[in-house]
């Protein structure tokens, strides 16, 4: 399941008289992208799931909600205050109250992730190398261990800002071996997980100055995206032979 949706469908899930690919639109019909492709092996997929780098803004982030916990949040809030005399004061601003929220509300973000990880896919799920070491760094916030596949480093990051009606991440000092997972706190009572973008596209993308990158909601991936690699995994099917099958699909 991709979070109480159905990931890929297949055809003998219908029946004779029903047109599959009719009721997969309809099951995703809050998709304004909901395009169907037909892989081989008789599998249904959305064209969204597997979209190329210059397709991303043609699939906007769809975000998945994680529901709010307290006793997260609590956990969340332990972690982050253990943690608060061992961090960088890359802005001279720790001890202000903007930075504090920031902190707290990143901190809120990230727990929720990483629990909705480990509960949904623990088979696939590592702690971060610093956990429960409160005074060391770390790169990632967890990792995601596939079989047969490199070892995936997530880091968790918030939207920094709001421009032309696009979020806004910062990333400093972009890691190549990174992959960063973007999420925010909604309306106080869920997390907001939107997408994923590894290191490397982001230093295509560049840094100013400060070593800051910038980068808005239109240029990661959908969250769907790495939620239908794991099922996949999880399904014994290749997420990457799908990606190819659906790009000769396309090709004319």
């Amino acid at each position: 399941m991709l979070f109480h949706k159905t990931v890929i469908g297949h055809l003998d899930d219908y029946g004779g008289k029903t047109d599959p690919a009719e009721k997969f639109r309809q099951h995703y019909a809050d998709n304004q992208h909901n395009d169907v492709a037909f892989v081989p092996g008789g599998w249904l997929v959305l064209h969204s799931w597997f979209p190329t780098k210059q397709q991303l803004k043609l699939f906007p982030p769809s975000p998945v909600l994680v529901k709010g916990d307290c006793i997260i949040s609590y956990e969340a809030g332990f972690e982050q205050a253990s943690r608060q005399p061992f961090m960088y004061d890359h802005f001279n601003d720790a001890k202000s109250a903007y930075r504090q929220e920031r902190r707290q509300r990143a901190a809120l973000v990230e727990c929720h992730v990483k629990h909705f990880f480990e509960v949904n896919y623990p088979e696939y799920y590592s702690h971060p190398s610093n956990h429960e070491k409160y005074d060391k760094p770390a790169k990632e916030d967890f990792f995601l261990r596939l079989p047969g596949k490199s070892e995936m480093r997530l880091d968790v990051k918030s939207w920094s800002y709001k421009q032309n009606g696009q979020q806004v991440g910062v990333v400093r000092n972009v890691k190549d071996d990174i992959i960063y997972l973007w999420g925010d706190w909604n309306d106080e009572q869920s997390v907001a997980m939107y997408g994923i973008c590894s290191g490397k596209w982001l230093k295509i993308i560049g840094q100013d100055s400060d070593k800051l990158t910038h980068i808005s909601d239109n240029h990661i991936w959908p969250i769907d995206c790495l939620l239908v690699l794991l099922n996949m995994t999880r399904a014994n099917q290749d997420y990457s032979q799908f990606r190819r099958d659906i790009k000769a699909e396309r090709s004319p």
